[in-house]
């Protein structure tokens, strides 16, 4: 079966500081809901629509359950297309969210290029770095572009704030024969700021009271 990929975003940040994400103000539950994507982050026309079964979600998953979490929530929205997946972990301590924090920025591009290569695209580039912003205290972003029947990347994104992190993946993106991208539904500045909106909003739930 032949897996049409797009950015996937997988963003590594501590958002906010550290008394407000992951205190104890917010159950974490609770908090690991609101850092997920929704459907009113997204373009209208994805918010009925839900990604199929895909690898890259046992490739997230698989290794959350190595990881001793207080919480966990999933977030799933878009088309077979294009869309978001969206991963919170809640730790007990930010000992433990830092660590896993690390163990994201070491294993997700391998865990990425290994799921791309099950298709057999015709190409696939070196991973290079994400202009996405700065979230909090730490931030890291990822773009993997490849080609096989349409130009696409994979963006990633990992968010440690407090004791949460968030990793949201981003199938998105699409590009001309000189790879610039030419993302439709996403403004004049392409996929990127699609991206940015979806993040800004995860925060802006997690920090209300």
């Amino acid at each position: 079966m032949l897996f049409r990929l797009g950015v996937v975003t997988f963003v590594v940040a501590l958002l906010l500081p550290t008394a407000g994400v992951g205190s104890d103000s917010v159950p974490d539950q609770r908090l690991a809901q609101r850092l997920v994507v929704a459907p009113a982050d997204v373009p209208r026309q994805w918010r009925k629509l839900y990604i199929p079964a895909h690898p890259l979600v046992q490739c997230i998953e698989g290794r959350r359950r190595l990881t001793d979490a207080s919480a966990r929530e999933r977030g799933l929205v878009g088309t077979p297309n294009s869309g978001v997946w969206s991963f919170a972990t809640v730790f007990a301590s930010e000992n433990e969210a830092t660590r896993f924090y690390a163990s994201v920025l070491d294993w997700a591009p391998t865990c990425i290029r290994r799921m791309l290569r099950r298709p057999r695209p015709a190409y696939i580039a070196a991973a290079e770095v994400l202009q996405i912003g700065r979230y909090g205290d730490r931030s890291q972003g990822w773009r993997l572009r490849f080609r096989s029947e349409t130009r696409r990347a994979f963006d990633w994104a990992v968010v440690r704030t407090g004791r949460a992190v968030l990793v949201d993946v981003f199938l998105v993106a699409y590009f001309d024969d000189r790879w610039r991208d030419r993302t439709s539904g996403a403004s004049a500045s392409g996929s990127i700021a699609l991206e940015r909106t979806v993040l800004r909003k995860a925060l802006e739930r997690a920090t209300r009271n």
